[in-house]
């Protein structure tokens, strides 16, 4: 009867590590729950201004440019990731304004300063803001490339965005860890424990530091920049069950897409990623193989979640940098064709 009563225990225990494990894995993903209605007579059609892009529906959603000297070369829009802010572009921005693009990045709904923080306005909503966003920067600047970059759930966004109904045609886009890890490439306890823990408790509201007591998680080699994310104020720190459930959607439609993504595009993907783990990566490169020409991918062996702020991040720096000149890669390692990064990640 005792080892009986260990053995449920144990069971138990097991279970909640599984639960916990995937709460800190999608947590660090995405997020998803309504969005409130912005205020009254608040729409004027959208607009921007020195601090932020005012949307459609009048919702204001803050705005930081890195630029240079002189006119730019080119522009870039872009889309931050789950849980992040505008300001996450420090690492990258600052290397593309030196050479000569101005980068704007705006806090998505639900993220950073903006209003409705913590509350998912849903794929659409993001979706449509992404791509009313290059338009405005496509009217500023009419004989500027303006070229559209995700990072992360931002990734997926920038994917859906160029593809489907009402795409936009940016000068290039560049994709960046993307979030593709949908229903498919979830293991089976995974996908049972968020369908359960969405019917059951869809607004509780688990902390990533729950998962990462019982599951080791990087998103980073960079201590420092570790150190800085885990200070830092404008990211969310929990999010509720059904956040993870609706950016899951947001992810599988991410992926029935990739291999519609067009040319020119780029997709870099970094091998000890933990939130897109191989079975997503996997997943993506063999949906690329017939890709047409014109679509780059990078593959990077030290490469984290975070690629633009890893230890490695000079080489992913460097890649954008030359994708963005149409200029040679400056690191040939990295360059890889659909099949062998499918050998490599599904291996």
């Amino acid at each position: 009867m005792t080892e009986d009563t260990g053995g449920r225990s144990s069971a138990r225990w097991i279970a909640i590590r599984v639960w916990a494990a995937l709460l800190a894995s999608l947590a660090l993903t995405a997020c998803a729950t309504r969005d409130r209605p912005p205020p009254a007579g608040a729409a004027n059609g959208p607009r921007l201004t020195d601090t932020a892009w005012i949307a459609e529906d009048g919702r204001r959603l803050p705005l930081t440019r890195w630029s240079g000297e002189g006119e730019p070369r080119g522009i870039v829009l872009a889309l931050h990731g789950f849980s992040e802010h505008r300001g996450v572009f420090f690492a990258l921005a600052p290397h593309l304004a030196a050479a000569g693009y101005h980068v704007y990045a705006y806090d998505q709904r639900g993220f950073g300063e903006t209003a409705t923080r913590g509350f998912w306005a849903g794929e659409s909503a993001l979706v449509d803001d992404a791509r009313s966003a290059f338009g405005l920067l496509h009217q500023r600047y009419p004989d500027t490339p303006v070229h559209l970059l995700g990072h992360s759930m931002g990734g997926a966004i920038a994917n859906l965005a160029v593809t489907g109904d009402e795409a936009i045609r940016p000068a290039s886009t560049i994709l960046v860890a993307p979030a593709i890890h949908g229903w498919d490439t979830l293991p089976w306890i995974q996908r049972i424990a968020l369908r359960v823990s969405h019917w059951i408790a869809p607004a509780a509201r688990p902390r990533q530091s729950w998962g990462r007591a019982v599951v080791d998680i990087r998103v980073t080699d960079d201590p420092t920049i570790a150190r800085l994310q885990a200070r830092d104020p404008h990211i969310l720190r929990s999010v509720r069950i059904d956040m993870v459930h609706g950016v899951v959607d947001l992810m599988d439609a991410g992926i029935e897409r990739i291999a519609d993504v067009p040319p020119p595009a780029l997709i870099l993907y970094g091998e000890r990623d933990d939130i897109i783990p191989r079975t997503a990566g996997c997943e993506m490169f063999r949906r690329l193989a017939d890709t047409p020409p014109g679509v780059g991918l990078r593959l990077y062996p030290n490469g984290y979640h975070y690629l633009t702020r890893d230890r490695q991040r000079g080489r992913t720096i460097a890649d954008i940098r030359a994708w963005l000149a149409d200029a040679p890669p400056p690191d040939a390692a990295t360059v890889v064709t659909a099949t062998a990064a499918a050998r490599r990640v599904c291996d």
